[in-house]
C-alpha cells in the first residue's frame, strides 16, 4: 500500500506498543525493536513506524556498569520518539513504516523526517551526529542560521553533527512549538520511502566519553 501526497506526522500522542531495541529491555519480552502507534498526522491508523538496530546497540549503563540504564530512556520523551545510546558508540537503525496487520512495508510518496536537539557538552564533548545515506530529495537547516555542521562523506552518506553546547534546560518540549535556537539544533530532511521500499537507515554516534545522551525524533 502507497499514499500519493507528502505525510507529516508526528510522535504527539503516539504509543509505543514494542519497547526492546536491541534485546536490551526495558521491555524484554517484547520483540527486538521500538514500535510505535497511533502516530499523529496524515498517515492511516493502521501504519506504524518500526525502529531496529541494523548493526550492534550498546545503550549507557551507571557509574559501575553492572545495570543498563539508558533503555529506560528509549521511547517516547514527551511528544517526541526518543533513543538512548552510550556514548563514544555508534549504531545503525531502520525506520520502516509497516502495516499494522501484514506487517508489509507502506510506501510513502513523501515525508518529513526532524532529528531534534543536536548538541553537545562543553569542550567539543559529548557531540552528537546523525548520518544517512543520501537517498532522500533534499535537506533543510534553519535559514537564519544553524548549529548543525553537514558533512559530507565517502560512499554518498552525509552527517549532521552538533557543535554546541546544550542541557536538558533547553530540551524542546514540543515539535510545533520550538524556539529559534531549538529550530537551529534541528536538521529535517524530505524523502520518499518508495526510494526504500518503506524503510530508511539511519546511524547514531556520539563522539565522546561514557555517558548518557539520547537523540529525540
Amino acid at each position: 500500500m502507497s499514499t500519493d501526497f507528502t505525510s507529516f506526522f508526528s510522535f504527539a500522542g503516539s504509543v509505543v506498543t514494542a519497547n526492546n531495541l536491541g534485546g536490551q529491555g526495558p521491555v524484554t519480552l517484547d520483540p527486538p525493536y521500538i514500535q510505535y502507534e497511533e502516530l499523529m498526522g496524515l498517515l492511516p491508523p493502521d501504519v506504524v513506524l518500526r525502529v531496529e538496530n541494523v548493526s550492534a546497540y550498546t545503550p549507557s549503563f551507571n557509574d559501575n556498569g553492572s545495570m543498563t540504564t539508558g533503555v529506560f530512556f528509549n521511547g517516547l520523551s514527551g511528544e517526541f520518539g526518543q533513543i538512548n545510546v552510550l556514548s563514544d558508540t555508534e549504531v545503525s537503525l531502520q525506520f520502516s513504516f509497516l502495516n499494522k496487520t501484514d506487517e508489509t512495508p507502506f510506501v510513502l510518496d513523501e515525508f518529513f523526517f526532524t532529528w531534534f536537539d543536536l548538541d553537545q557538552n562543553n569542550n567539543n564533548f559529548r557531540q552528537e551526529k546523525v548520518i544517512l545515506n543520501m537517498t532522500f530529495d533534499e535537506y533543510f537547516l534553519n535559514p537564519q542560521g544553524t548549529t548543525v555542521n553537514v558533512t559530507y562523506l565517502p560512499d554518498n552518506m552525509i552527517g549532521f553533527c552538533s557543535t554546541v553546547f546544550g542541557n536538558t534546560a533547553d530540551n524542546p518540549t514540543a515539535p510545533m512549538d520550538l524556539t529559534e535556537e531549538q529550530v537551529r539544533h534541528a536538521p529535517v530532511v524530505r524523502a520518499s520511502s518508495k526510494e526504500c521500499s518503506g524503510a530508511f537507515t539511519s546511524t547514531l554516534i556520539y563522539l565522546c566519553s561514557s555517558y548518557v545522551r539520547c537523540i529525540l525524533l
